[in-house]
């Protein structure tokens, strides 16, 4: 009988094209999202579907139950009234669902500035995360700290054409790492298979990104060298 790989945020940018490459490598997958809609190409490709909130520890135990492996994450929900407490319940909620079901593996989409531990933000979510899944007993989990995808400038169209402006929330002129979605599916796609990493795991991303100086410590914090980006204004 194949393990079971979970995959949560099947529907998702990165959760979807990480299920589709472990269905083609022959893996059992149960993907996990809200939208039973958007989970319909994974059920046609062999996978088994769950419709689900992540703020459902009940939910999320069944879903895991029997499951060797499983990739999470803190979905954002800037449309949440409290963005942090919002991500704080999912964290619980996914924590106590892993100790619950005995998941054995853990690969968690965390982020760049897990390491700063005040005013980053939505970063705080993921922070809290990681804390939970280390301290979950015979848990081995890799912490993939990720950074800025991409994608989501993509948020910023609206003012784009409103404004003739890229806002974000840091001072102009800061140079950051990023990186597409589709950059880290194959690095995903080994983590859950492989299952022979043991212990909390954050390996860092190569120094050509930029993120971590050689002290491991993030942008976030300040000072470290950086690759810069030219962002020009869009007519």
């Amino acid at each position: 009988m194949k393990e079971v790989i979970v995959v949560t945020g099947a529907a998702g940018h990165v959760g979807r094209p990480l299920a589709e490459r472990l269905l083609a490598t022959g893996r059992a997958v149960r993907a996990v999202a809200r939208d039973a809609e958007k989970l319909k190409p994974l059920a046609a490709l062999g996978a088994e579907v769950l419709k689900g909130s992540l703020h459902d520890p009940v939910f999320l135990t069944e879903a895991f139950r029997g499951a060797n492996a499983a990739f999470v994450l803190t979905a954002l929900d800037v449309k949440a009234p409290e963005v942090n407490i919002d991500q704080y319940k999912k964290a619980e909620s996914i924590a106590t669902a892993i100790r619950a079901a005995g998941v054995n593996y853990a690969v968690f989409l965390s982020s760049w500035g897990t390491d700063v531990p005040e005013k980053t933000g939505g970063v705080l979510g993921c922070r809290r995360l990681e804390q939970l899944l280390d301290e979950t007993p015979a848990l081995n989990v890799v912490h993939l700290r990720s950074v800025w995808f991409m994608e989501n400038f993509l948020w910023n169209i609206g003012l784009i054409k409103m404004a003739g402006i890229n806002g974000l929330a840091m001072r102009p002129g800061s140079p950051f790492s990023m990186i597409a979605s589709r950059g880290h599916r194959a690095h995903r796609g080994r983590l859950p298979r492989a299952s022979g990493f043991q212990g909390p795991q954050r390996p860092l991303p190569p120094r050509r990104q930029g993120l971590y100086d050689d002290r491991g410590d993030s942008d976030l914090g300040g000072g470290n060298r950086q690759a810069r980006t030219q962002v020009r204004r869009v007519p």
